[in-house]
């Protein structure tokens, strides 16, 4: 089966808070730049790890016809596509 894999990092912090997760998306065997919105964003202690552990929903829309996926698009399908991932994250020593 296919398989889809994101690789990033947050970005663009205001007052400590990421604005957004810059990266790259890999679909198809194909990897293209993708940059995700962060939504939202809540860190708490880590218990074990005596850091903090945070946890963000990041949104953003692509181009699967970039994917080589354009099925659809002679007939005027759309060819953009909603991502919304959840990230977890611990912060560094």
């Amino acid at each position: 089966g296919a398989t889809a894999s994101f690789k990033g990092r947050f970005d663009g912090a205001t007052g400590g808070v990421p604005a957004r997760v810059v990266g790259e998306l890999t679909l198809n065997g194909k990897t293209q730049p993708l940059t995700l919105t962060v939504q939202q964003l809540k860190c708490v202690p880590h218990p074990l790890y005596k850091r903090d552990y945070c946890g963000a929903d990041a949104l953003g829309t692509f181009n699967r016809a970039d994917f080589g996926l354009a099925a659809g698009k002679d007939w005027g399908f759309k060819m953009d596509v909603n991502l919304r991932i959840q990230v977890e994250a611990v912060a560094k020593e």
